[in-house]
């Protein structure tokens, strides 16, 4: 069963005391195919990619320290010597939280996230990175963070 899923399943028992085994059935064979799907458009992403198309500053520019008021300190360092990025983001301002990883260069002033950990979910793919994706302006004063393509970036302001 697919992590999700489960989570699903739980809130809907702890939230909203509904134990439909009908809709837990329908929702694992659901997501049976999923792996394919997510596969495919993984593939898509990858040949979609321009890895000609360089960053505007060098990529020690890239890492600092950026604030945004409702999600707190995101703070990125490196490059390494295979020009990655760990970064963290939390209310604290530290290197530890609740959502952190590895960031690469994907093209222009995009980079991917290859590596995460937050919550109970991980990913790593030193392919393809998650479909979150941080784009910095031309000047690395701000990162944006979009957690999904239709919906508005989140906007670090660097400190």
């Amino acid at each position: 069963m697919f992590p999700f899923t489960l989570i699903r399943h739980l809130s809907n028992l702890i939230l909203f005391n509904l134990n439909d085994k009908e809709r837990l059935t329908r929702d694992i064979a659901l997501n049976a195919a999923l792996p394919e799907k997510w596969a495919k458009k993984r593939e898509e992403r990858v040949e979609k990619r321009d890895i000609n198309a360089t960053p505007t500053l060098p990529l020690s520019d890239y890492q600092g320290t950026f604030v945004n008021q409702a999600y707190g300190t995101l703070i990125i360092d490196g490059p390494d010597g295979k020009n990655r990025f760990k970064f963290w983001i939390n209310g604290s301002g530290e290197r530890k939280g609740d959502f952190q990883g590895t960031l690469g260069h994907w093209e222009n002033d995009t980079f991917g996230i290859f590596e995460a950990s937050v919550v109970l979910e991980y990913y790593k793919d030193d392919k393809c990175p998650m479909r979150m994706m941080v784009e910095f302006n031309k000047e690395a004063t701000e990162v944006r963070i979009a957690l999904e393509p239709d919906v508005d970036a989140i906007l670090f302001t660097r400190i």
